[in-house]
């Protein structure tokens, strides 16, 4: 697999078909990395790929070969400043380096990719400066002799970036996601709406083959992929979940309905009946509605449990704070609260309950010392339209 990836390198829509088949192969796929990769794919073990240099967007075959040729002669970089100082066509081009950063291929050589991207600016002046420097002959900052090591700049540590952030930029460089998936964070959240994953939709298309009306309803949730219009009535979106890719087909009312709520990347839930493509080698979805995330968490929310760690300090006061932003509102609320000799259990409904909303949950969510529990309820299915009669009915 890892030959046939590397046929079609710079053909990133290949690669990604490539990717999913290798998941369907159960082979893992490694993000590449300035000390392990190569240009091509490769096989690391007999169960994983590591992703090639050459198939990362912006990255020349010249910087991959220098890359690989100076870790072979001078060994693993240590350090931002060390690969930059050790391979000269990356100090000349900063937004190669900046791509490495997004793609994960310099991970472990600081304490996240938000540093490394701090770093940068300062490494490039001054192995810029150092080269000059030694070009003249003064080395008067670095002390004496052309071996001498450049003095790292003194910079911050900063936290990683949150996982949508990592994982966008992977997509900008990548074509693809291959860390994570956008909807890991929520799938959680939407474990009780959803028929299947996409991964399962053999079995949730047999159990409802010979079903009709709303029995044969199917719920799935994903992120928004190409959108193909097909004239002004009807419009074909691949849907991905991070365990498989489905197309949707959207017609007259729904696609006019829809069409605003189709912005790339962002998670939906579509409501519709499976169908076996024409070729009998996979399912499309016939769509009858379309619920944003926000949408789903604002009309469809039924309870939200809330555990709170209170024992190092008073969290429970910026929880409430938080909370009172998003009152009044009919959602019941359940906070399981641990104190340092003590742990208790608040009830919260009537005019104490809150109004549920995406922001709510992604705020709950990025507290440390709170696990957020917000309980969906699937929409009721959508009525099919009365079948108009026919000559034949009459």
């Amino acid at each position: 697999m890892a030959a046939v990836m590397s046929s079609d390198l710079d053909k990133t829509e290949k690669v990604v078909t490539f990717l999913t088949e290798a998941k369907l192969m159960n082979l893992q796929v490694s993000l590449p990395h300035v000390n392990r990769s190569g240009y091509h794919f490769r096989a690391d073990s007999p169960t994983s790929i590591l992703y090639g240099l050459g198939a990362i967007k912006g990255m020349g075959h010249d910087a991959c070969l220098a890359i690989e040729s100076e870790r072979q002669r001078g060994g693993p970089f240590t350090s931002l400043l060390d690969l930059c100082q050790r391979v000269e066509l990356l100090r000349r081009n900063k937004r190669s380096v900046e791509t490495l950063i997004a793609a994960g291929a310099l991970d472990g050589l600081a304490n996240s990719r938000a540093t490394l991207e701090a770093q940068l600016p300062e490494v490039l002046r001054a192995v810029e400066q150092h080269a000059r420097e030694q070009a003249m002959g003064q080395h008067s900052l670095f002390g004496g002799g052309a071996s001498t090591p450049i003095t790292p700049p003194v910079m911050p540590e900063l936290p990683e970036k949150d996982l949508q952030s990592r994982l966008e930029d992977e997509f900008r460089v990548l074509g693809h996601y291959v860390s994570g998936h956008p909807m890991d964070p929520w799938r959680g959240l939407l474990q009780n709406v959803i028929t299947c994953t996409m991964d399962q939709l053999d079995s949730a298309y047999a159990e409802r083959k010979f079903a009709r009306g709303t029995d044969a309803a199917v719920f799935l949730a994903g992120i928004v992929g190409e959108v193909r219009r097909g004239g002004d009535s009807r419009g074909f979106v691949q849907l991905s979940d991070g365990r498989g890719q489905l197309e949707i087909a959207l017609f007259s009312d729904v696609w006019m309905q829809a069409a605003p709520l189709l912005k790339a990347r962002e998670i939906i839930l579509v409501e519709g009946s499976l169908q076996e493509d024409r070729m009998g080698e996979g399912y499309s979805l016939r769509v009858r509605k379309i619920y944003t995330l926000a949408q789903l968490c604002e009309q469809h929310a039924r309870h939200l449990l809330l555990r709170v760690d209170n024992r190092q300090h008073d969290l429970m006061l910026k929880v409430e704070s938080l909370l009172d932003t998003f009152r009044p509102g009919t959602v019941p609320m359940q906070i399981d609260l641990r104190l340092p000799d003590c742990q208790g259990k608040l009830i919260c409904t009537g005019e104490h309950g809150v109004r549920s909303s995406l922001e709510l949950a992604r705020k709950l969510r990025d507290l440390e010392g709170v696990q957020a529990e917000l309980r969906l309820q699937r929409p009721e299915p959508t009525p099919l339209p009365e079948r108009r009669p026919t000559r034949g009915d009459e």
